[in-house]
């Protein structure tokens, strides 16, 4: 049998033989709790801003890394074909360094550019990344 609202209150006060009181406040238990709940809500969403973060300045990191290599790159090829393979370095900004770029000669008039940038890891734990990018520069 179905009840409304009004008719399930009424059938709960006539089954426990006590009215319903309304509650004025809170006990101190239930603020202690409250406030331990909203404390842990607080420090997850924190840890996720952090991580967050860190993923972002990686990315961020490796993206500029990735960036300058592709610089390095286009500079080499722009640059008259050097029989002996080398070529000079784009201007770059610390934390990041750019090898010499080496080419490994292939057959005639081919030679295979490899340029390498390595930069410190995000978190700054002495670890160094690197990004190494290869092309194919031709004798034209």
């Amino acid at each position: 049998m179905l009840f409304t609202w009004r008719e399930e209150v009424v059938a709960i006060k006539i089954s426990t033989g006590k009215h319903l009181q309304s509650q004025r406040g809170f006990s101190l238990i239930e603020v202690v709790i409250s406030i331990g709940v909203a404390g842990l809500v607080l420090a997850a969403i924190t840890g996720y801003f952090q991580w967050s973060f860190g993923v972002f300045g990686m990315t961020d990191r490796k993206a500029t890394a990735e960036s300058l290599a592709r610089s390095q790159m286009e500079s080499v090829k722009e640059e008259p074909y050097a029989v002996d393979g080398e070529y000079t370095l784009i201007p770059f900004a610390s934390p990041f360094t750019i090898d010499l770029p080496t080419a490994e000669d292939l057959n005639n008039g081919m030679q295979k550019i490899t340029v390498t940038v390595s930069y410190p890891s995000f978190n700054e734990t002495g670890v160094t990344e690197t990004l190494t990018l290869e092309g194919y520069k031709l004798n034209r």
